[in-house]
């Protein structure tokens, strides 16, 4: 197997497995894909990844479900074994034609830029073909053709949506694509406290006002980002991380797309 094309496969009698193989690389991503094409005796196909040493990386039990899906990391660089059977569903019984595919993806994650948090629910659209994050911010687009995509667009609620560029190489079974979103910002701005001599002392206040917004959290209902900034007071306090601390956190804060300074 190689990387996009497609093959196509029978099984034929009950009990049938199919072997396939191709070779990665250690490290490489990879995405295998089976779809039922026709069904003569209740066929849902099963899939299974097996690395070079024979270990299981992956499989797929379809219930009642057409397509089966695999997204890995190859272990080890060598010959990996794809097996293509009927699923329990008609105790392995079942007959038909499927197609499977190495190939090609698109896979990663969503997160906020504020905290660099997973976002889960994101939706990605690349072209034709769309996903949505899981609770892990994570996301897989299967079967997406290489080429040049000028309009991806990634959007979540309470996060300003980012449309931006994709390149798929034809050589490369799986890109990864990891993307930062943009929520509502709180500036606190400056704080001036002749008590902070040290990074660790801006920190121990930063708790303290996190605190008091966590007090009030119930009532607030998109999230935010909180920007802290303390200033030295006098010429006694030494270092860049004392002297200006950046602080960031997320809290329900605000509705979508406002900005507000405090403390000028």
């Amino acid at each position: 197997m190689v990387n996009g094309a497609l093959y196509q496969g029978n099984i034929a009698i009950a009990n049938q497995v199919d072997t396939w193989t191709f070779t990665a690389n250690a490290g490489d991503s990879l995405v295998v894909r089976v779809g039922e094409l026709t069904s003569t005796n209740t066929f849902f196909p099963w899939l299974g990844v097996y690395g070079p040493d024979g270990a299981e990386l992956g499989s797929v039990n379809t219930v009642a479900e057409s397509v089966a899906e695999i997204a890995l990391k190859a272990t080890s660089s060598g010959t990996y074994t794809v097996l293509v059977a009927d699923s329990s569903q008609n105790g392995y019984g079942g007959t038909g034609t499927y197609e499977l595919q190495l190939g090609p993806a698109i896979t990663g994650h969503v997160y906020c830029r504020c905290d660099s948090n997973a976002i889960a629910g994101a939706s990605v659209k690349v072209g034709n073909y769309s996903a949505t994050t899981d609770t892990n911010g994570a996301y897989t687009l299967a079967q997406v053709p290489p080429g040049t995509y000028t309009n991806v667009v990634v959007s979540a609620t309470h996060y300003a949506s980012l449309t931006t560029n994709i390149t798929e190489l034809p050589n490369v079974a799986v890109t990864t694509e990891d993307f930062y979103l943009t929520n509502s910002t709180l500036v606190i701005k400056p704080i001036f406290d002749p008590s902070i001599t040290s990074d660790a002392n801006a920190r121990a206040i930063t708790n303290s006002i996190k605190a008091a917004i966590q007090d009030v959290e119930q009532y607030l209902a998109t999230p935010m980002c909180l920007q802290i900034r303390f200033v030295e007071t006098n010429s006694g306090v030494s270092g860049s991380s004392a002297r200006i601390t950046n602080i960031l956190y997320t809290q329900p804060f605000l509705s979508p797309g406002q900005s507000q300074q405090i403390g000028e």
